[in-house]
């Protein structure tokens, strides 16, 4: 499929005749590929006389790109593109490799977000990448490591020109109260005393309108807050970015990124509500401990901390 989609990817009409001759595959195979193409949720018009042509062209990752863009990548960080799987984060964390790795996924089966919930994302359409890290030893207060990715991460868009932009306890990048992206962690322990951390990152860059349907919460891209880098030069930035982040969490903990998160805090100070369970508890946001605790005043009551996994956080 990829390398049809390759052929595609300037978004010209190419006849059925042409597509098959250029991947050496029969018009059959093709159409096969189409199919498939559209259940991944690429847009391809047809039309008879013509042939097919995408709705939008493709950015499509290359590894080798990455790689010369990347401060990071290289012999100690390998970096791998692949066109479909069930999900970077599972992959990674189920490889019996020990290196740094990077694995990127133009379009996942079975993506997942915090808790268990499901995460989509159109095929070429936004960055599906994790970062696997080994720890020696596993570092105090892992729990808190989200906080700090996001932090990198939103320091990163910060470069690139995207402001508005902030934090949602624990794990997510927001924008106007819209998603942005959304960070899930997950590690191992080893026989050797050692950690294996997974980081994965799911970025909003060129989202379909179309798409919305299997959304169950407010979204925004960044293609509609500022004129986009490639995703390949987007991809480079935010491998660069978590190995600065993974590095110096290893080293220092929360404390170096804890400032910026009170700073990002996009519900600071807010009325909000907690859900623990099936418990909904109405109060204010007061920030987050040094630990990446967080701080909230349930109304009437004494500020209490909550920690990841525990809860999810809502407006009023």
């Amino acid at each position: 499929m990829r390398a049809l989609l390759q052929t595609l990817a300037d978004g010209q009409w190419h006849s059925g005749e042409s597509l098959a001759a250029n991947a050496g595959i029969s018009r059959a195979a093709v159409w096969k590929h189409i199919r498939r193409a559209r259940d991944c949720g690429v847009q391809i018009q047809s039309l008879r006389g013509r042939g097919y042509r995408l709705v939008r062209p493709l950015d499509l990752l290359d590894a080798e790109v990455i790689r010369a863009v990347s401060q990071h990548a290289g012999s100690d960080l390998t970096v791998t593109v692949v066109d479909t799987l069930d999900s970077t984060n599972a992959r990674l964390l189920e490889a019996s490799d020990q290196r740094h790795e990077v694995l990127l996924a133009e379009y996942q089966t079975g993506g997942r977000g915090r808790r268990g919930r499901q995460w989509l994302s159109p095929y070429a359409s936004n960055l599906c990448l994790s970062l696997r890290w080994r720890y020696p030893e596993m570092p105090a207060n892992l729990g808190a490591l989200s906080l700090a990715v996001g932090v990198g991460l939103v320091r990163l868009l910060e470069t690139l020109g995207c402001r508005g932009v902030g934090l949602k306890w624990p794990n997510d990048i927001v924008h106007a109260g819209r998603k942005l992206a959304g960070i899930l962690i997950e590690h191992r322990s080893e026989a050797d005393g050692a950690s294996r951390v997974v980081v994965g990152v799911g970025l909003n860059v060129h989202m379909p309108a179309e798409a919305s349907a299997t959304i169950d919460q407010p979204w925004v891209a960044m293609d509609s807050l500022l004129d986009s880098p490639s995703r390949n030069t987007l991809a480079a930035g935010l491998i660069d970015a978590l190995a600065q982040v993974l590095a110096q969490f290893g080293r220092q903990g929360l404390a170096p990124f804890h400032a910026d998160w009170q700073r990002l805090d996009a519900f600071a100070g807010e009325a909000a509500q907690v859900l623990v369970g099936q418990e909904v508890v109405p109060g204010r946001v007061d920030g987050v401990a040094e630990d990446g605790a967080l701080l909230f005043t349930p109304s009437g009551g004494e500020t209490r901390r909550f920690y990841a996994g525990e809860i999810s956080l809502r407006r009023d």
